[in-house]
């Protein structure tokens, strides 16, 4: 750990710098940061290489042999972020801002940190001569916000020999979870799946001075917005969530709280308990519980 302290500055000026190329998806625009990345693995001597999918989207591919045959290991991270909107940040998200002991911006989390780190792990292998069976290889990618297409879809489309692994290491799961007097950080072990669906809504031409001279689809749309956002689903939890929540409570020493929450008739009250005191991990719970449904624009 001495190693990553003595480059604390070094990952925080990556990262600050990083967060300043735009790369908002749409339309993304990852090539100068895919650029940026090349460049700071070569000035350590780790060979990498562009792989441009379309205009302006880049992927960024090094690889690190080992000292003999294993198995391949994947750093898996991506270079594009969701939109930000300037006045909403106490720090503009592009900015990068290092202040209070904290590098700002959009990304820092998601997932310019996670870029960061992966990067530096491959410098550290290299400046201290590590030794291990297989191959690093390291894959940071463009389009992740809005499927891939670009991205990690496209890599294992058309060059799937270049990320082909035994394992990745991915995004998600690595938060710290306040759990009484500890921190617990998790793994992801597995990830929602999505199922999107349009609701279309006709009304009858009226004039709007004369609401009862026609049917206002925004009127009928929006009281099926309102049912759709009431509407809970029953608490089903599967076999990844079953163990997180398991183990979490046997962190705490709160083995009853799990049983109370993994309870479809139960789980409930138990989530009203948890959101008083802790939201954010009541929401996070909530969400892992159960299938949810989420109007969207």
């Amino acid at each position: 750990m001495s190693y990553f302290k003595d480059k604390a500055d070094e990952i925080a000026s990556f990262l600050s710098e990083l967060i300043r190329f735009d790369t908002t998806n749409p339309p993304g625009n990852e090539l100068e940061a895919a650029k940026f990345v090349a460049e700071k693995l070569g000035e350590y001597g780790i060979n990498c290489e562009i792989l441009t999918s379309n205009s302006n989207r880049g992927n960024v591919i090094a690889r690190i042999p080992g000292s003999s045959s294993g198995p391949r290991l994947l750093l898996l991270s991506h270079l594009d972020v969701v939109p930000a909107k300037p006045s909403d940040w106490r720090h503009h998200p592009f900015s990068g801002e290092i202040k209070d002991g904290y590098v700002w911006g959009r990304g820092a989390i998601d997932d310019k940190g996670h870029v960061a780190m992966e990067v530096f792990t491959l410098i550290a292998l290299i400046e201290n001569r590590v030794e291990f069976n297989g191959e690093i290889i390291f894959a940071t990618t463009a389009d992740e916000e809005m499927g891939g297409k670009y991205g990690a879809k496209w890599l294992v489309e058309n060059h799937p020999e270049k990320v082909k692994a035994d394992y990745v290491i991915n995004e998600g799961g690595g938060f710290g979870l306040p759990a009484g007097d500890k921190i617990v950080f998790a793994i992801q072990t597995s990830e929602k799946g999505v199922y999107w669906f349009k609701l279309k809504v006709k009304g009858r031409p009226g004039h709007a001075s004369m609401p009862l001279s026609g049917e206002n689809a925004i009127v009928k749309i929006s009281k099926a917005i309102k049912e759709l956002e009431e509407h809970k689903m029953p608490i089903t939890p599967n076999i990844h969530v079953k163990l997180f929540i398991e183990t979490l409570a046997s962190a705490t020493g709160k083995g009853l709280l799990s049983k109370i929450l993994l309870s479809r008739a139960l789980g409930e009250h138990a989530l009203k308990r948890i959101y008083r005191s802790d939201k954010s991990l009541a929401a996070l719970l909530d969400a892992m519980l159960r299938n949810t449904i989420t109007p969207t624009p």
